[in-house]
């Protein structure tokens, strides 16, 4: 196993609030062993900061927050890499 310390601001955009999008990329963070947040913006895309201690766990989580198979429709994710947060522990739904 290779220990990358990577974190992703990413910004979906397509049918992703009030489809229960957040709810389904919590449950795919935690299940992953990913930490960070997501929150839906002002703007009608979602926001999702995502890192891990290891990158197959970040990759694998990337992949998966395209595909969730719901009334939820992504259309593009823009991805930027930012700095690695320790103080960062668990994922969470912003309100």
């Amino acid at each position: 196993m290779q220990i990358f310390l990577k974190a992703y601001l990413m910004v979906v955009s397509g049918r992703v609030q009030g489809v229960g999008y957040r709810a389904s990329v919590y449950e795919i963070a935690t299940r992953t062993g990913i930490t960070g947040h997501v929150r839906n913006m002002d703007d009608g895309r979602v926001e999702i900061l995502a890192q891990s201690w290891e990158n197959e766990k970040l990759e694998s989580f990337l992949e998966s927050i395209t595909s969730v198979r719901l009334p939820a429709r992504v259309y593009d994710v823009t991805k930027t890499e930012v700095e690695f947060s320790d103080d960062v522990r668990n994922f969470r739904i912003v309100h």
